[in-house]
């Protein structure tokens, strides 16, 4: 594993909903369909629904890109 959420440029911090909390920009849909084709994971809603996925600061990801500095 490369890194964990907190310091992946793909990775929104969401601290509003729950502290150490985020979302991963790879892991977002559109009805049903993922918005980034190249991610290896990607969360799905029911009925035409946009979704994402909620991660923890430190999760680790093998899609982890570092952030910009």
């Amino acid at each position: 594993m490369k890194g964990n959420c907190e310091t992946c440029r793909q990775w929104e911090g969401a601290g509003w909903i729950q502290e150490n909390l985020g979302i991963c920009a790879m892991s977002r849909t559109l009805d049903g369909e993922k918005l980034k084709p190249e991610s290896l994971a990607y969360a799905t809603a029911m009925f035409g629904e946009s979704a994402v996925l909620r991660t923890h600061a430190t999760f680790g990801c093998i899609q982890w890109e570092p952030k910009e500095k």
